[in-house]
């Protein structure tokens, strides 16, 4: 977590109306900051999963061929969006930085550094949000501008932009101002929850006196049996006199409370970011085959981080004489499949039966195992002897 809000710590988000700025606030409750938000386990789990998830997976530049598509390892921006964008980090920590930033303040910036001759881009340099303001220009097209020089200008296809949910198509929502009711939640009962270990899980209590006692008295059985709570003194007995009757508040119901509002800010903070729940630790009511039916979900909503990224890559470090000629930037999002060694088995043997789609090199390509010469999909044992070319993949 350190590292994650070191690296955002020190950003400040373009937001709306009276929720400009980091966190959230309604006018009456604590404003959370990133550091509270990052505290929240639920949130944090949430973002980094998110983050590393568009960060881990392989994306490469590729190009139409003749049979099919062939990746592109010539291309410059091969080298940036698959090995290093930029001499600080690699292409894993790139992603993650930028998603990290677009999921909480809805923007993630980097400039395009490209070669002043031929106009390819040799860099990726990450930004802060709080170091660009987006406008609409005379001509209608989108304006970068430094927030503390309006002067300086950058053009719209020098800057990779990555939004979170957005609703004008220009920026991205401020996911902490946005969700505050949920992360207050989310917060609130966590702080509940510290406090009341603190105290040892011991219960609020209440004490009865007879109608003629002091005050001072009363301040002094206070304060005895407030002393005798703290510290670890499970097992120990108090002594009370003079009538004092000592009545606990029932623990169970409590600890009851307190989790449930736990679990429920659990399920709050996967609705808001996508997540599901089982992700972040909410294990209930979950079963084998749930959990299968809700990865292949989480895939589904991660699909439109990678839709977007694949987007602006295209537009903005591939040339309009390449898009046009078959040349893509595209998430190998299979990469996310998790299958176990059975089910891979089966998918292989029957993509290598009677020559269907697959070669043995194919299979062994996708084992990272060194490839021989069987290039062509092998023939049924009752085809053996006719021309190869009858057969079909």
């Amino acid at each position: 977590m350190t590292g994650m809000i070191g690296a955002l710590r020190s950003i400040w988000p373009w937001g709306r109306g009276s929720n400009v700025g980091i966190g959230i606030f309604d006018g009456t409750s604590k404003r959370i900051t990133l550091e509270d938000a990052m505290s929240i386990p639920a949130y944090l789990r949430a973002s980094r999963l998110i983050a590393t998830t568009v960060g881990r997976v392989p994306c490469d530049v590729y190009r139409t061929a003749e049979n099919g598509r062939e990746k592109d390892r010539g291309n410059p921006v091969q080298r940036l969006i698959r090995w290093q964008p930029n001499s600080n980090s690699g292409a894993y920590l790139f992603r993650q930085a930028m998603m990290a930033q677009a999921i909480s303040y809805g923007n993630a910036y980097a400039m395009i550094m490209r070669d002043p001759t031929t106009r390819r881009p040799y860099e990726l340099i990450p930004m802060r949000p709080d170091g660009i303001r987006v406008a609409y220009g005379d001509d209608k097209r989108l304006i970068y501008m430094h927030a503390n020089d309006t002067n300086r200008r950058i053009a719209p296809e020098d800057i990779l932009h990555i939004r979170g949910f957005t609703m004008d198509g220009v920026t991205g929502v401020d996911l902490l101002s946005y969700a505050a009711v949920a992360l207050q939640l989310a917060y609130y009962s966590q702080q509940s929850t510290t406090a009341y270990a603190r105290a040892g899980g011991v219960p609020g209590s209440t004490l009865t006196v007879p109608t003629n006692t002091k005050p001072e008295v009363i301040q002094r059985l206070r304060q005895g049996v407030q002393q005798f709570n703290s510290g670890n003194r499970i097992g120990t007995t108090m002594v009370l006199e003079g009538g004092v009757q000592f009545t606990p508040v029932s623990p169970p119901a409590r600890e009851a409370a307190l989790l449930e509002m736990r679990q429920q800010s659990v399920r709050d903070v996967a609705c808001i970011m996508g997540v599901p729940a089982y992700k972040l630790g909410d294990s209930a009511a979950i079963s084998y085959a749930s959990v299968e039916a809700q990865s292949l979900d989480f895939l589904g909503d991660m699909d439109p981080w990678f839709v977007q990224w694949e987007q602006e890559c295209n537009s903005k470090l591939l040339s309009l004489d390449e898009r046009e000629n078959g040349v893509y930037v595209e998430f190998n999002r299979d990469a996310l499949v998790n299958i176990d060694a059975k089910a891979k088995s089966e998918i292989w043997a029957r993509g290598l039966a009677g020559g269907a789609y697959l070669t043995v090199d194919e299979v062994r390509r996708m084992n990272n195992l060194p490839v021989g010469a069987e290039n062509e999909p092998r023939q049924p044992s009752n085809l053996f002897g006719l021309p190869q070319q009858e057969t079909t993949r």
